[in-house]
């Protein structure tokens, strides 16, 4: 018998699956993308999503009930920072979340919310950011941000 490798306390409800449990956590450490076909039982299964998303952060996409838990967005955009898209709308305001996408990827910054776009220190951040990674992501800056020479430059 496989035994699960999480705390009882923290996914009491798999008890009866250690081994389909076992079966996924191996899948999911090798391609992140095969937790979409889990019983939906183990895709709530934080250990398992978080192995997914730090595999391949477009695990997100079919999380949904993950998709506005800080922690695993986190670890999905620093992964792939194109995973912003399938984070909710909060985190797509989030300074700290959006700031690790475009790390990853400049070309996340397409994916900041709305709110965030209105403040124009962290906007401004967040493009220079971008724009290190690759000069192209300044297309999805606000047009002020645009014409800031220093970003530019």
């Amino acid at each position: 018998k496989i035994e699960p490798e999480v705390k009882k306390d923290e996914d009491p409800v798999f008890d009866h699956l250690p081994l389909r449990f076992a079966e996924f956590k191996s899948k999911v450490q090798q391609d992140g993308l095969l937790l979409a076909e889990a019983p939906d039982e183990l895709r709530k299964n934080r250990t398992l999503v978080k192995l997914a998303v730090q595999n391949n952060g477009w695990a997100l996409e079919f999380l949904e009930e993950f998709q506005d838990d800080e922690e695993i967005v986190k670890w999905a955009v620093q992964q792939n920072g194109y995973a912003l898209q399938f984070a909710s709308a909060n985190l797509q305001n989030h300074f700290t979340i959006v700031k690790w996408a475009v790390q990853q990827n400049g070309y996340a910054l397409q994916f900041a919310g709305d709110q965030l776009r209105k403040n124009k220190a962290e906007m401004r951040k967040l493009v220079e950011l971008a724009v290190m990674g690759d000069g192209l992501a300044l297309e999805f800056a606000p047009k002020d941000v645009q014409n800031n020479r220093k970003i530019v430059k």
